[in-house]
């Protein structure tokens, strides 16, 4: 049986060093990740360095994530140092980074990895300021125009909604939530 290869060229790199691309990874290791989707690759490269490629789910996930990796990084946060902002032969982007040896804090369940893993993130939430504008330049309705609908069907005198089933418990809860949100400000 062969390993997987996957063949990826450099787009930009982190510490602006000539690469030679294309890059074969020769894989021995794949995880999906269950939050984002993502899948990383563990591998080694044509010097034998061990390798971490992350392919987004998303076409401007790994755009997004090769920034506040670098961002992260360069504020001492404790994370893999960004190699590469790469696409693969297949048209997929992704990101490199050194492998690190060790526990996987994402997905071990020891409480006390899990609030160290916590407080990784909390720390690099409020140090790195990376400023989501996929939703928005998506062409998708915007939070208030759900606010809005809430409202509306919420004051609606439908049939359907006058019975006390789910979705009018539903309704209510988001009802509720719109209007305090709307008044705690």
């Amino acid at each position: 049986m062969s390993a997987e290869v996957i063949r990826y060229s450099v787009l930009e790199s982190y510490q602006n060093h000539p690469i030679e691309s294309p890059i074969n990874l020769n894989v021995y290791e794949k995880n999906v990740s269950a939050f984002s989707k993502s899948t990383v690759f563990f591998g080694t490269d044509q010097d034998n360095n061990h390798i971490a490629l992350k392919l987004s789910a998303y076409p401007w996930g790994a755009r997004r994530e090769w920034k506040g990796l670098q961002i992260a990084y360069s504020h001492n946060i404790p994370t893999p140092e960004p190699f590469d902002l790469v696409k693969t032969e297949n048209g997929v982007l992704g990101i490199t980074s050194r492998k690190f040896d060790g526990v996987n804090l994402y997905t071990n369940s020891a409480p006390e990895l899990k609030a160290l893993f916590g407080s990784i993130i909390n720390t690099m939430h409020n140090t790195v300021p990376v400023e989501g504008t996929e939703w928005k330049n998506s062409g998708k309705m915007d939070f208030t125009y759900f606010d809005k609908e809430i409202e509306r069907w919420n004051s609606a005198r439908l049939p359907e909604l006058q019975k006390k089933n789910r979705s009018q418990k539903l309704l209510e809860k988001f009802s509720k939530a719109v209007h305090d949100q709307k008044t705690s400000f």
